[in-house]
């Protein structure tokens, strides 16, 4: 989407493709994950805030190599 950022919201076991994006249609569940979301990130000390659209460090995009630096893997 060209940089702009969009909540999206699939029916995995209709569309594994992820090809529909029912965001727009389904309001109400979006938000009830939504918030479901927030409220795990909050649990679990997770460093994103979705409430701030740039909520990357300083604000750029991350690199593959900063992202995969995020996570430990075993």
């Amino acid at each position: 989407m060209e940089g702009k950022i969009t909540e999206q919201l699939f029916n995995l076991q209709k569309d594994p493709g992820e090809l529909v994006n029912l965001a727009d249609e389904l309001t109400e569940k979006k938000n009830e994950l939504h918030d479901l979301l927030m409220n795990q990130m909050v649990e679990n000390h997770d460093f994103c805030d979705l409430t701030q659209p740039l909520w990357w460090k300083d604000g750029h995009k991350l690199t593959w190599n900063e992202l995969i630096n995020l996570y430990v893997f075993e």
